[in-house]
């Protein structure tokens, strides 16, 4: 059995994926560096490396945020979603209010977020056909 199992495994699996991925990074950037060059921007595909550089570097001072992020949502990111609930939940949001001497808030608003599609749009027809 051993002998069966050990003609699909490779040790050296690992140090192949990663040449391959180096050399598949390379052709890319070949690729792309042709593509540019036969569009003339010879002149300007320093400025772009120089460019992509410092949005690398940039992006890499952020990548531990990032990071941070993907492993409080999780997998399922249901955890995430408790966190941000939790926070929304801590938050003091604004209350709307009308202000004094003004008319108070209808009792059967137009828009209300509370409602269903169906029932949002049959409020609006009632609307349209009162006018």
């Amino acid at each position: 059995m051993r002998e069966a199992l050990e003609r699909y495994t490779d040790l050296e699996l690992s140090r192949k994926n990663d040449r391959q991925g180096n050399a598949w990074e390379d052709d890319v950037a070949d690729r792309v560096a042709g593509a540019l060059r036969e569009a003339g921007v010879d002149d300007d595909l320093g400025d772009l490396e120089a460019w992509l550089t410092e949005f690398n570097e940039a992006y890499a001072e952020v990548g531990d945020a990032f990071t941070r992020l993907r492993e409080i949502m999780g997998d399922d990111s249901a955890s995430g979603n408790r966190w941000f609930s939790d926070v929304l939940t801590a938050t003091d949001l604004p209350v709307a209010t009308v202000p004094d001497s003004e008319a108070p808030l209808p009792d059967d608003p137009i828009y209300d977020l509370s409602r269903s599609y169906a029932e949002s749009k049959a409020r609006i027809d009632r609307y349209r056909t009162a006018e």
